[in-house]
């Protein structure tokens, strides 16, 4: 019923007939913003139970990405110029996805079905490497991938190979698109605020910084080993005490607690 982004903002997938989508659709058509392509695209949804089985929606995808086909290639080139031994998810088996997430098996063969984007790691730094040492390799890594129109970012367990693109960028075409389709009055709101749309991202890896810039209420998330992602630094950035999911539910409750206090 909502939209969602996938694959570090690759694409936007608006389910259609709803006023996003439409919002989206017309933004696009109107020229006024640097969009990315949109079209319409029908899929299959798997997982929870609250789908039928083959079940298929139809979404207006805003898409902002490059073809995996050519990521793939283009990472091949990028590892031979730097002499670095890269592992693309590609080219990974299910238990060795397994091995590296946590995943359960088919969620480990669903994350290697991507369509824009190759996560991928460097053996070189597989033992003794910390995240200052990743993101000295990501320097290395990122002017290259830019002269081939790419980009390179770094999660938490993986380098990502991908368009020109960030999660930044497909937070900010769709917070354009929600307040295209539901304006609000530039007056006073409960307590005084403006009463306008206000936005909040939550996460925990470096390449979740840009997402984080582009709202109103960015929180970064703990991890498992007790840290915060390197790089990250926003005046106005919230940091959980709570670990992975747990972190996540403390600052959402937290918010839904003042929204719920001042009666919106």
């Amino acid at each position: 019923e909502t939209p969602f982004i996938v694959e570090n903002g690759a694409a936007v997938y608006f389910p259609a007939d709803t006023p996003v989508a439409e919002a989206a659709e017309q933004l696009a058509r109107s020229g006024k913003w640097d969009a990315g392509s949109i079209e319409m695209v029908t899929g299959g949804l798997e997982g929870g139970e609250e789908w039928e089985e083959g079940a298929r929606e139809t979404f207006s995808r805003l898409l902002l990405g490059a073809g995996r086909a050519r990521i793939v290639e283009a990472l091949e080139e990028i590892a031979g110029e730097l002499r670095l031994h890269v592992r693309g998810i590609s080219e990974m088996t299910d238990t060795e996805i397994v091995e590296r997430t946590g995943l359960p098996p088919a969620q480990a063969r669903a994350a290697r079905t991507r369509e824009f984007s190759e996560p991928f790691v460097i053996m070189e730094a597989a033992k003794g490497y910390g995240e200052e040492d990743r993101l000295a390799l990501l320097e290395r890594l990122q002017p290259a991938a830019e002269e081939r129109g790419l980009t390179c970012t770094l999660g938490g367990r993986f380098f990502h190979l991908q368009g020109n693109h960030t999660k930044g960028t497909a937070v900010e075409r769709t917070i354009l698109c929600y307040a295209e389709a539901y304006p609000r009055s530039a007056g006073s709101g409960t307590h005084g605020e403006t009463d306008r749309l206000r936005t909040m991202a939550l996460g925990d890896a470096y390449n979740d910084a840009e997402m984080l810039a582009a709202v109103d209420e960015p929180v970064l998330i703990r991890r498992p080993d007790g840290t915060y992602a390197d790089g990250i630094v926003l005046p106005r950035i919230v940091r959980t005490t709570g670990i992975g999911p747990q972190g996540w539910y403390e600052a959402v409750m937290a918010r839904l607690d003042v929204l719920s206090s001042a009666g919106d």
